[in-house]
């Protein structure tokens, strides 16, 4: 099973946990912030282009950039979702 754990704030980068390999973490909004404090395993990490452009922020290595064309698709193919 596959989640999708939107982080929208640095905090909420502190308190991720129980992330498998088949889960999706996406920064947004001030989670941006906190692609250094994100602890991912085997997870994938991606990160919407319009909050990091409008932040300024330029994504660490193994963090890939995606739309908001490309966010609607993974909440329509992962099993569920998570904000935190």
């Amino acid at each position: 099973m596959s989640t999708l754990h939107i982080i929208s704030s640095i905090e909420a980068c502190d308190q991720l946990q129980f992330v498998s390999h088949h889960d999706t973490i996406l920064l947004c909004n001030d989670g941006c912030y906190g692609q250094t404090r994100i602890s991912s395993g085997d997870a994938n990490v991606v990160m919407l282009q319009t909050c990091a452009s409008a932040r300024g922020i330029v994504p660490e290595a193994g963090v890939k950039l995606i739309s908001d064309k490309d966010w609607v698709e993974l909440t329509i193919t992962m099993n569920n979702s998570i904000t935190w």
